[in-house]
Parts: C-alpha cells; structure tokens; sequence
C-alpha cells in the first residue's frame, strides 16, 4: 500500500511541474492553440523555434529575441535542430499538431505548425 501511495505521489508532482516558457511564462494553462514557427537563421543550418500565442511582445521580424525561445520545466531551452525533441515535449504537455504551412520573414522561408491542446 505504501508503494501505490510513493507512486500516486511522485506521479501527481511529475504532472503538476509539467510546463511550457515562453519569455518566463508557463503557456501551458494560459492558451488552447498556439504556434511554433521554425525558420533557419542567416548563416545557418539548423531550424529555430519560437511560440507565437498571442503574445504583445511577438516579433515575427526579430527571431533572435531570446525571450521568444521555448523553454522545458527544467528552464532548457530548445536549441537549433531539435525539432522532433520539441514536438514529443509538447504532446507530452497535452498539446499536438494539428497543421503545417509554409511561411517567410522577410526573404527568409520556414515553416509555421499549428498546436492545440488535446481534448479530453
């Protein structure tokens, strides 16, 4: 009995640290539907990430702003090229894609990925 209880225990505190940051916020609770977009930087070859959620400081323009890196519960943020480690982080926050289109900053093309929250 004392097990099942140890259990029950560290599982409820695994899900209640369970976040997404974005510019120091968790999102989690905050948004249903949010955007991931990637684009590859100038002079590199590996994609960044940044969440557009609606946020008043989003700059589509500026994907070096720090503040719009995504970042785990442990404050990691998600560097260049780790697209599927994003992804498989997202869904196990409760959140999957739902769509992907092209998009561009300036002369720069990526792409833009549509996440929603799973529905219970």
């Amino acid at each position: 009995m004392k097990r099942i209880l140890l259990l029950a225990l560290l599982a409820i505190s695994f899900l209640s640290s369970a976040q997404i940051f974005v510019n120091k916020e968790d999102i989690k609770d905050k948004t249903d539907v949010f955007e991931v977009w990637a684009f590859i930087k100038p002079f590199n070859l590996k994609e960044s990430y940044f969440i557009n959620y609606g946020q008043k400081k989003f700059r589509p323009n500026n994907y070096d702003f720090s503040g719009q890196g995504i970042f785990d519960k442990d404050n990691r943020k998600f560097e260049k090229g780790e697209w599927l480690q994003l992804v498989q982080y997202l869904k196990s926050q409760g959140f999957e894609k739902k769509e992907e289109r092209p998009g561009t900053i300036g002369d720069i093309t990526g792409r833009i990925a549509t996440f929603e929250k799973i529905k219970k």
